[in-house]
């Protein structure tokens, strides 16, 4: 941008507009256009000091050494900034004071602009939804500023913008661009624009958009992605690797961190404080620290929910399709073959050959724990404390609202059997797969659990370490009911992935 001030004879001045005599013959004193700034490729805004005198300013062009009348604006106006001008050329204003009796100042001060014959590359780029760094979403907004009204703004995921992936006209100085489906990688994302005369600035460096750096995961961080199962009608899906513990993202990456884990999972020792944590916490998914327990069923529902559109608290159709696929893995035997020596049950109080007894709940540093807590899926992913540790609450569908048994089921504590609650429940809901085809001896003797019933009608499953061989992957209990709250029990969250 280039200013310069240049004089012209007074009588030039007063040939534009009413020539009556004495219409430029104001009293009152004013000195006219005093900078132009914020001059673009198409933008320039005039500025002056405001007078008490004045009723409004009349903004003049120079077209052949002549003001001509482009523009009026009232007082307490001080600029006025004009958009839709060429790129590259050169335009010589004045602002003259109109006072409260309708008479014109004489002054003829003028400036010069002369915009960009390029425009300039956007300024900056942030990353607007979501707002962590690391997430599912494949369509991520990017806000981009540097922009003018009517430039066509366009995103791209490489340095030289030849990887454009959203485009959008800005009707102000920044614009909003939702991106297409993005593929799980990492991204930077850079963007130029085209003014409306369709000259284009260079591609932004990557320095103005560090925040807009984005990495597209599968599935959320700490949680493993589980195969879907036809015959449950379960499509692929992400879950907990581990038992949900209190988090609270300090940093606001959605990572989950060890340091912004609760090391307790409770308020106390005796775990007593109902729905604790509730209003500062939510669910995370890391190795330290203990388990979020002493949350009834609804609020560790809410808990999952409150994570973001596709999360919940795991269902009892997907908790099926976890157990059936570790059943089929020989590494999560304890003879390394499907249906023989038992499958791992991890910490239920009980040491043997499918599980082991800690004493409480276990947690931290997956090297040194035992391994026998862990489960492997057919797709090498691990997932931990499935079996014992704790029981989780288990939502027995996947609606808005928790949905429990609609059965009445009076059993104690029994092995699986296709008679269970006078056979009201389908096989696939709660019965081992059996894959070895034991038969009838497919026990918990096999490390898979047992099954309760209860009036409560509210799912709990896996089993803690006080269970022996109650626990396993298949066990399951109905004796709760929605608000009851357990310092044995916690929840696990699940991420539905969105189908395209």
């Amino acid at each position: 941008m280039s200013c310069e001030t240049k004089t012209y004879p007074t009588e030039v001045k007063r040939s534009q507009g009413d020539l009556n005599t004495g219409y430029f013959n104001s009293q009152n004193k004013f000195t006219g256009i005093s900078s132009i700034s914020n001059v673009t490729d198409t933008t320039a805004t005039l500025n002056w000091t405001e007078s008490d005198a004045a009723a409004e300013y009349h903004i003049y062009k120079l077209e052949s050494d002549t003001p001509v009348l482009i523009d009026k604006v009232v007082t307490p106006a001080t600029s006025i900034t004009f958009t839709q001008l060429e790129s590259g050329k050169s335009y010589i204003y004045m602002v003259r004071m109109k006072d409260l009796t309708g008479l014109m100042d004489e002054n003829i001060q003028e400036l010069t602009a002369t915009t960009l014959s390029v425009p300039v590359a956007p300024t900056f780029l942030y990353r607007s939804n979501p707002l962590t760094k690391n997430d599912t979403i494949k369509t991520p907004s990017i806000t981009i500023s540097g922009v003018n009204i009517g430039d066509t703004v366009e995103l791209h995921v490489d340095s030289a913008c030849s990887s454009k992936v959203a485009s959008g006209i800005a009707t102000e100085d920044s614009v909003t661009l939702t991106t297409t489906a993005l593929s799980v990688g990492s991204y930077n994302f850079y963007s130029k624009r085209i003014n409306m005369f369709n000259v284009s600035s260079s591609c932004s460096d990557l320095s103005v958009a560090t925040t807009a750096a984005y990495n597209l995961l599968t599935c959320p961080d700490g949680y493993v992605l589980v195969p879907g199962d036809a015959l449950k009608l379960v499509s692929d899906f992400c879950v907990m690797q581990f038992e949900a513990k209190a988090w609270l993202d300090l940093d606001q990456d959605n990572i989950v961190d060890a340091a912004e884990v609760d090391v307790d999972g409770c308020n106390e020792s005796d775990c007593s404080t109902q729905n604790w944590g509730t209003t500062t916490y939510i669910p995370g998914s890391v190795e330290d620290g203990k388990p979020w327990r002493m949350l009834d069923i609804e609020m560790a529902k809410l808990e999952c929910q409150s994570l973001g559109e596709n999360y919940d608290l795991i269902s009892n159709i997907e908790w099926m399709a976890i157990a059936h696929n570790a059943e089929n893995v020989s590494s999560n035997w304890s003879t390394d073959e499907v249906g023989d020596g038992c499958l791992f049950r991890g910490n239920n109080g009980q040491a043997d050959a499918c599980g082991y007894d800690f004493a409480g709940i276990d947690f931290g540093d997956t090297i040194i724990r035992d391994t026998k807590g862990s489960l492997e899926l057919s797709n090498a992913n691990v997932i931990w404390d499935f079996a014992g540790n704790i029981s989780e609450w288990v939502d027995w569908s996947n609606m808005v609202q928790v949905s429990t048994l609609p059965y009445s089921c009076s059993e104690t504590w029994t092995q699986f059997s296709s008679s269970f609650c006078n056979e009201y429940l389908v096989a696939k809901d709660y019965l081992p797969a059996d894959p070895a085809s034991v038969g009838s001896t497919y026990n918990s003797t096999y490390g898979l659990g047992k099954i309760e019933g209860g009036v409560g009608g509210v799912l709990t499953r896996g089993g803690s370490y006080e269970y022996g061989d109650k626990a396993g992957a298949f066990s399951a209990s109905f004796i709760h009911s929605l608000k009851s709250m357990r310092y044995d029990v916690g929840f696990r969250c699940v991420y539905r992935i969105p189908q395209d």
